[in-house]
């Protein structure tokens, strides 16, 4: 209904405008008939008005078909338009309107019926594993030789014997000390350990240094005899002849204590030789060889027998001498190293006659009996003993 109505409308303002510009060109041609066209307009728009096309009263009545007389058969004008463009109609027909159905569209759903997408996680990359850093090795204890060469003893003490010698800068591994702190215990020579003096030395690391357990006992100090009474001399009688000449007085290489000599075998093939040290203590560095093995090998469980003004000197007879073992002292190698102070000496000085022999493993001599003369301050003495 609606449809129709709009074409209605269309044609009826199609028609007064035809009518309009008919009654403007009549006018312009016939004046006289002015009288006409008013009458026609009012009754056209009493149709209209009648149809209920213009007020739409009756908007579901259906319009009657009139005639149409030929005499007022609308002809469409046209507005000219300048050359080379497109004609304009005015009031074109509407266009139809589209009867089909409107596609079906989907419908969106709310927001809240929609499931959320699950998101997965990205999975974390591994952490490398935290290694521990290993600790730091505690510093040892070490000690380093300060002087040239150094002797190293199997006790805290000059009274005990010889167990190697040592070189300047030479390093050691500290074990222990002794009780009193001025001797220390080291790892190792010739296969053993042995001590120092910590004077001839330099440590590092040595607080936590505990005493040493194993200390050996301090080798027997030997005391010399008494001194034999000289005999009383006895009355001589008078010779009836003329007095035999004096015997001769006894050599000067006969001790007291040196004993009878078996076999012999050692001479001295180097010094004796000395040199001052102070006065302070008598050392003796002795090498005791067999040039006939190996060009000169050293020989090990000797020892050396000492007496002054009628004394044996225990510390020198209880050292041994080392075998295989080359020591290089001021003035020479040596194997075999003793000492004692000068306190400790007959008459409290080094000043005097000093007689020296070999001694063998079973304690007998096996030399001659040599004599040595020191001044006070010529306490070190170097001597070479070959057994061949």
């Amino acid at each position: 209904m609606e449809q129709k109505i709009e074409t209605a409308a269309n044609s009826a303002g199609v028609f007064a405008r035809g009518v309009r510009r008919g009654a403007r060109s009549r006018l312009r041609t016939r004046a006289g008939t002015r009288w006409i066209i008013l009458p026609i307009l009012a009754a056209a728009m009493m149709l209209l008005a009648g149809c209920g096309i213009i007020f739409g009263t009756q908007e579901d009545a259906p319009v009657a078909d009139e005639a149409v007389d030929p005499e007022r058969e609308l002809i469409p004008t046209f507005t000219p338009t300048p050359e080379g463009s497109q004609p304009v109609v005015e009031n074109p027909p509407p266009a139809a309107q589209d009867t089909q159905a409107p596609l079906a569209t989907a419908t969106p759903l709310p927001a809240e019926d929609v499931a959320p997408e699950e998101t997965v996680p990205d999975e974390p990359e591994p952490e490398p594993p935290v290694v521990p850093e290993p600790p730091a090795p505690e510093p040892e204890p070490s000690l380093f030789i300060n002087i040239p060469a150094a002797n190293l003893r199997l006790g805290p003490g000059t009274n005990y014997g010889l167990a190697g010698a040592a070189t300047q800068d030479q390093q050691f591994e500290v074990i222990g000390r002794s009780p009193d702190g001025t001797w220390w215990q080291i790892c190792c020579i010739n296969g053993q350990q042995a001590w120092i003096f910590g004077d001839l030395a330099r440590t590092e690391n040595v607080t936590d240094v505990p005493v040493a357990q194993n200390i050996p006992a301090p080798p027997p100090v030997v005391q010399a005899p008494p001194p034999q009474p000289e005999p009383e001399p006895q009355p001589q009688p008078e010779p009836e002849q003329p007095a035999e000449p004096a015997p001769a007085p006894p050599p000067a290489n006969q001790a007291v204590h040196a004993g009878p000599c078996s076999q012999c075998k050692f001479r001295i093939s180097g010094g004796p030789s000395k040199q001052p040290n102070g006065g302070l203590e008598l050392k003796i560095q002795a090498d005791f060889i067999h040039s006939g093995v190996d060009g000169g090998q050293r020989q090990g469980d000797y020892r050396i027998g000492l007496e002054k003004d009628g004394q044996l000197i225990g510390y020198f007879s209880n050292v041994l001498s080392i075998r295989l073992t080359n020591s290089q002292g001021p003035m020479g190698p040596y194997n075999y190293e003793a000492s004692v102070g000068s306190s400790d000496l007959p008459g409290g000085t080094i000043a005097g006659r000093y007689f020296f022999w070999v001694i063998d493993g079973n304690r007998v001599r096996d030399s001659e009996v040599w004599t040595l003369d020191l001044a006070g301050d010529e306490g070190m003495v170097w001597v070479q003993f070959d057994q061949n």
